[in-house]
């Protein structure tokens, strides 16, 4: 019994110890200056003096819808034939004809950009079986037919009037209309976009007040503020109908384009105080 209680003691003794050596090693720690992160060494790092849970975060929302100012066409020739370099020549000349038709209404050759241009080979498949009695060893054998070349252009317009002749005038030289957009120009779209986000930017702080009047306390200076940006052309489709020989004119295309929606969204965190 007097070697149990010996060696109880000594299990107690240890524990005591090692408690203590635990706490003191705390206590060392918490009172030891914390390692400084370089934020240059660390771009990835991001140190902040106030604590998540010492903020508001909010988010709020302003929307506009503004008239378009820029219209933006694609059309798109192509022309199949057995030669590659006939092909390529029929598309460059009806592409030719194409702007020509654009430039006569006085769109300038900065305004018209090639989006695509490709010679593709065409081929034809054939099934062939080596036994055609019992149809067996059956196989796909491809065949090449001719050459495809696709040439396609965007075309900003800033005469939105102009647009449906525009359209009819493209299309009667030959392109494809592959689809009509009613945009903004980039720096009305800046415009707007900076008139939104102050208008949200006020909602949030304004929201932020509201949950801190709410909760009895206090809000300070923004913590952090981030921001998205959404505006959305409209699109038209495009059906252009050939006049048949002695029949009366294809109408001319009207378009109408109607408001463009934007909207400016804030994500904002304010201080507790």
């Amino acid at each position: 019994m007097a070697g149990n209680d010996i060696w109880n003691s000594n299990l107690v003794f240890a524990v005591i110890v090692g408690v203590a050596l635990l706490g003191g090693a705390y206590f060392l720690a918490g009172s030891m200056p914390q390692p400084v992160v370089n934020i240059e060494e660390n771009p990835n790092v991001y140190v902040s003096s106030i604590p998540p849970e010492h903020t508001i975060d909010v988010s709020a929302m302003a929307t506009d819808y503004v008239d378009p100012d820029m219209l933006t066409l694609s059309f798109t020739v192509e022309n199949e034939a057995e030669d590659a370099t006939e092909s390529q020549t029929e598309t460059a000349s009806e592409i030719n004809a194409v702007k020509a038709a654009l430039t006569g209404f006085g769109i300038k050759d900065e305004n018209i950009k090639t989006t695509r241009y490709s010679v593709d080979v065409v081929r034809t498949s054939h099934y062939i079986c080596e036994n055609e009695t019992s149809k067996t060893d059956c196989y796909y054998d491809y065949v090449i037919t001719g050459y495809k070349t696709t040439h396609s252009i965007k075309v900003n317009v800033y005469d939105l009037d102009k647009g449906g002749d525009i359209v009819d005038a493209a299309a009667g030289a030959g392109a494809e209309v592959d689809y009509i957009s009613f945009t903004l120009k980039p720096e009305t779209r800046d415009t707007v976009n900076n008139q939104l986000l102050e208008e949200a930017s006020a909602k949030a702080k304004t929201k932020a007040q509201s949950i801190a009047t709410g909760l009895g306390v206090t809000i300070g200076d923004a913590f952090s503020a981030s921001t998205s940006y959404d505006y959305y052309p409209t699109y038209r489709s495009y059906d252009y109908a050939y006049a048949e020989a002695g029949s009366a004119p294809a109408p001319s295309t009207e378009l109408s384009g109607g408001q463009i929606e934007v909207t400016a969204s804030v994500y904002a965190s304010f201080e507790i105080k």
